[in-house]
């Protein structure tokens, strides 16, 4: 038997018999609650907020439009280049503000809904790309079928209210409160190597697809309370990662100096999961570190 035979023969064993094992699936977080995800051929981009509005802002006095030179420097300090696709959960600025920049600014396409539609052409730019989408209908991104599924927006607790709760206006102009609710959505993500749920809203009354999830990306900032969020989420679920966002207090400070929302009782939840669930790895995000789901 040859030499060459021999190893062909190996090879095919080797394909046999190995188990199956996870693609490097890789995310990286960019602060609030946006996120990439990766599985080294794909990119795609969920939330990307920089942008820390001001007093001015706030008082309507400046208009909230980031530019190409403000949001530039944030990505090459996260070490993002080129990405595929970005969505949006919801129009809140705490979630759309950057979107169209990152866009142009990485070659992705920007898939919308009419709201966050209105927000990308009010920048009157070809360079940002839009791609329209319909809820429940899945998008196919290289290996990545992406699935925006609509639901409602949890109110602010403990108020009981919602925040800016209508749709985005036709004739937006980047004021602070322009930047309504507009409509909200989760998105399942399925992979040959593993399906991704992530949510922003921290209300657990609904039903996504029933099916395996290898990772849950989950707001924590808008929880009911920790018990609730606990067996809506983790209980329902049993993910192998879980990843909080929308912990961290987006009205001051620089996107990689992290501070905590107030009464986010951060340590509080992520030691209750890592008790009930030692199972499931809880990662404290960094800014801009490149992650690998288990």
């Amino acid at each position: 038997m040859t030499t060459l035979r021999c190893w062909m023969i190996l090879a095919l064993i080797a394909t046999f018999f190995s188990p199956p094992g996870y693609a490097e699936i890789r995310f990286r977080w960019l602060s609030i609650a946006g996120m990439t995800l990766s599985d080294g051929e794909t990119t795609l981009v969920f939330d990307p907020v920089f942008t820390r509005p001001g007093i001015l802002h706030w008082m309507g006095i400046k208009t909230l439009k980031p530019t190409p030179e403000e949001i530039g420097p944030w990505l090459e300090k996260a070490n993002i280049k080129k990405t595929d696709a970005i969505f949006v959960s919801h129009e809140h600025f705490d979630h759309s503000v950057d979107a169209p920049i990152v866009a142009k600014l990485t070659g992705a396409t920007l898939y919308a809904e009419s709201n966050l539609a209105k927000i990308a052409r009010a920048y009157q730019d070809p360079a940002i790309k839009i791609a329209m989408f319909e809820a429940a209908k899945p998008i196919r991104i290289g290996k990545f079928e992406v699935t925006p599924f609509a639901r409602d927006h949890a109110h602010i607790r403990p108020f009981g209210i919602h925040f800016l709760p209508w749709p985005i206006d036709d004739d937006f102009d980047f004021g602070f409160y322009d930047y309504h609710l507009g409509q909200n959505f989760y998105y399942f993500i399925r992979h040959p190597e593993g399906n991704v749920l992530l949510d922003q809203s921290g209300s657990s009354k609904y039903e996504p697809p029933a099916e395996p999830i290898r990772a849950l990306f989950q707001g924590i900032a808008n929880r009911e309370n920790d018990e609730a969020f606990i067996s809506g989420y983790l209980t329902k679920f049993q993910p192998k990662t879980f990843v909080p966002l929308h912990y961290d207090n987006f009205f001051w400070g620089a996107p990689d100096e992290v501070t905590y929302l107030p009464g986010i009782a951060f340590e509080r939840i992520q030691k209750a999961i890592e008790t009930r669930f030692p199972k499931t790895e809880f990662v404290h995000p960094v800014f801009g570190k490149e992650e690998i789901l288990k």
